[in-house]
Order: C-alpha cells, then sequence, then structure tokens
C-alpha cells in the first residue's frame, strides 16, 4: 500500500517521482553541509568544501570528451584539490626539500603552490586563464584586447614615454598598469556594459602565504581563507579581486611618479574617469571569483545576440543557455587544472641534486625566453594611440 501511495500514475505525471528524487537531494546536501560545518575551523575538508561552487566540481563530473576531460595524470590530484582531501602524488614527497628554498613539501603541497622558483610557472598559469578568456570572447564577437601595454602612455611626458620604452616586459608590468585584459562597447542591456573600456585583471590566490623560517612548513591559510569574526561570508577569491581596484591606484601614482612630469597626476586621473578594474580572480580550491561568473553572462549574452549560428542556434534564449555553458564549463575546468599544474610542476623541484641543477638551467633558459620575447612587447608601443578606444579586431 505504500509503495502504490507514492508510485507516479503514468509515465506522462512523474511530478511526483521528481519530488520524491528532490527531497532525498535536498536531504543529503543537508546532511553534507552539517557534517563539513562540524569539521574544525581550519580542517582542509571544511574550507574547501566553503570556496567550492557548483561549476567547481565539473572537472569531475563532465563527460570525457577530448575538449573537457581533465588529464588522466591530474585528474586524482584535481578530486583532492576541491575536496581538500590528500592527494598521493603530493603525499609521496612529503618532507622533501624544494629547489634552493627553505620550503618543504607538506601534507596539502601548500609551498609547492607559493615557492618561488624557476621556469615562471605561475606567468604560465596565469596566461593559460587570461589567453582563454581572450580567446573566447573574440570568438563570441566582443571587442577584446589583451595586455594592453600602452593605454596610459600617453600620459606620460617625452622622457617617460622613453624610459618606458625601454623596459623589458616584466618592468612594465609592475611599474604601469597593464591590463590583463580590456573589453569594450558592450549592449547596453548588458550586466558588462561600462561607459568606457572595462579592464579586468587576473589574479591567482594560493592557499598558504606564510612559512616557517626553522621548518619550511605553512603557518597558517592564507588570510583570504581564514574565517573572519563578523560579516557575511565571502569567498577568499571575491575578497582578493576586491583589492584590485586600490591596486590600481597605488599604481597610477607609481606611474605618475616614475614617468610623468615633477608633481603630475595625469595617470590618477585619466584612471578615475574609466570604470573600475574588474579582478578575475582565480582561487586556491579550483574556485574562481564572482566577477567571474558576471563575464560569463556578460559574453554570453552579447554572443547569443551576435553569433547564434556559431552554436547551431536561431534565437536569442536557447544560444544565451548553450554559450553560458560552455563558458563556464570551460573555465572551471581550466581554473581547477591550472592550479593542479602548477603544484605539479613544483615537484619537479622537490628534491637533491639534480632538481637544484634543472632549476639552474631553468633560470639560465628564462633568462633567454626574456630577452627574446622583449622585442615582441614593444611592438605594442602602437596601442598608445587612441587608448580609450578598441583597436584591432
Amino acid at each position: 500500500m505504500e509503495v502504490e501511495a507514492v508510485r507516479p500514475v503514468s509515465s506522462k505525471d512523474p511530478k511526483l517521482q521528481r519530488d520524491i528524487t528532490k527531497q532525498i537531494e535536498d536531504t543529503r546536501a543537508i546532511d553534507l553541509a552539517k557534517r563539513h560545518q562540524d569539521l574544525a575551523i581550519n580542517d582542509r575538508r571544511k574550507v574547501a568544501y566553503k570556496q567550492r561552487l557548483t561549476s567547481t566540481t565539473g572537472v569531475l563530473t563532465t563527460v570525457p570528451t577530448k575538449a573537457s576531460q581533465t588529464p588522466q595524470h591530474l585528474f586524482t590530484g584535481t578530486a583532492a584539490l576541491v575536496m581538500g582531501a590528500i592527494d598521493p602524488t603530493i603525499l609521496n614527497a612529503r618532507g622533501s626539500s624544494i629547489g634552493n628554498t627553505h620550503l618543504l613539501v607538506d601534507l596539502h603541497g601548500d609551498a609547492l603552490g607559493a615557492a618561488v622558483l624557476p621556469g615562471d610557472r605561475w606567468r604560465t598559469s596565469h596566461d593559460a586563464f587570461k589567453d582563454q578568456v581572450f580567446l573566447d570572447a573574440k570568438f563570441l564577437g566582443v571587442a577584446v584586447r589583451k595586455e594592453v601595454y600602452g593605454m596610459f602612455t600617453r600620459f606620460f611626458n617625452t622622457e617617460g614615454r622613453e624610459n618606458f620604452n625601454s623596459l623589458n616586459q616584466n618592468e612594465k608590468r609592475t611599474q604601469n598598469i597593464v591590463p590583463d585584459i580590456v573589453t569594450n562597447r558592450h549592449p547596453v542591456d548588458s550586466v558588462i556594459h561600462a561607459n568606457g573600456p572595462q579592464m579586468w585583471e587576473v589574479k591567482r590566490i594560493q592557499s598558504a602565504q606564510k612559512f616557517s623560517a626553522t621548518t619550511g612548513l605553512p603557518t597558517g591559510l592564507n588570510e583570504f581563507y581564514r574565517e573572519r569574526n563578523r560579516g557575511r561570508f565571502q569567498r577568499g577569491a571575491d575578497r582578493r579581486a576586491n583589492k584590485c581596484p586600490a591596486e590600481y591606484r597605488a599604481k597610477a601614482i607609481k606611474a605618475d611618479r616614475t614617468f610623468g612630469a615633477p608633481g603630475s597626476t595625469a595617470v590618477r586621473e585619466a584612471l578615475q574617469v574609466l570604470p573600475p578594474v574588474k579582478g578575475i580572480v582565480l582561487g586556491a580550491f579550483g574556485e574562481f571569483s564572482e566577477s567571474v561568473n558576471i563575464l560569463i553572462e556578460g559574453l554570453a549574452h552579447e554572443g547569443a545576440l551576435k553569433n547564434p549560428d556559431k552554436f547551431g542556434q536561431s534565437n536569442y534564449k536557447a544560444a544565451f543557455g548553450q554559450i553560458h555553458w560552455w563558458l563556464k564549463r570551460r573555465w572551471a575546468r581550466l581554473a581547477v587544472i591550472t592550479a593542479v599544474e602548477s603544484r605539479y610542476a613544483a615537484l619537479g623541484y622537490s628534491g637533491g641534486t639534480a632538481q637544484q641543477q634543472a632549476a639552474a638551467a631553468h633560470t639560465q633558459a628564462q633568462a633567454q625566453d626574456d630577452w627574446r620575447e622583449d622585442g615582441a612587447y614593444r611592438q605594442r608601443a602602437g596601442e598608445a594611440a587612441a587608448p580609450w578606444g578598441y583597436a584591432g579586431g
């Protein structure tokens, strides 16, 4: 009798069956949340759970196609990262020294993420996401540029411009405002519409930043992941993104002082009339900031208006849904994979003499790469003209 009471009347009326399934899933979700809530405040499983986005675990559950699969050698690492579990690959190297630093491989691989090593793995990870955003936006028909080195150089004096042009790419990034991405001319009803070029800055945060000078082990979680005593909960990636506007203001002051006439405030004034920069922040547990969700919504809207046929659709609603899903899936996957890849790259420097020799070789190779690439970045000087408009495709 009880079985009959819950059985759907027909295949055309599955509502009751859906309701029962939803109740079961909701109960499991409540139980899972309670289990994590009962863990210690700094338990890595609890921290990862609270930071996790619904899209983050897509890297584990998406049907494995050539474009969406997680590389087999990274799958266990990605699962451990998003769940706050222990990665066997990292566990096997626990206690090993990392390159020429004083850091040791710890239980969760925090030092692997934070260690300063040759090879520029941070830049590689950063650029992988930046380039993906740029290419996807361009494919959707968005007015977009990346690494706009000349956006503020028109506000330098003559000597300042000459000094700036003599710098290498890294020096230009640190001494002036060089947005990773700049978008423009969005539809007026877009969530990312702005009165002028919208600057976007890509950042990645690590799970730990401070380490003991004696043990080489982390002394605690990064400040962005520590629980605050009051106020509403905010993910670490969002807390980091909120700092980007102030950092740009500080860079503007530095640029005025370094490249402007004495007492000049031209760069600061130019920055003030532009829409505030938005941070695109990738977190230590594979999550990303809410600004990325907003960017996805804006790009999906624009793509659905301009190029629905690229996704086999003829109407806006269907195209928007497909593009939104496409962007979120691929960006969430990339955020997790690059975080794990960066740590695994650091594992190559854990150990003894062989790793130190490899580190020295990479240092030399990196210096050569910087020298070769500098010429290509000098070609970006042409972007100094008409910095407020969209130049190029």
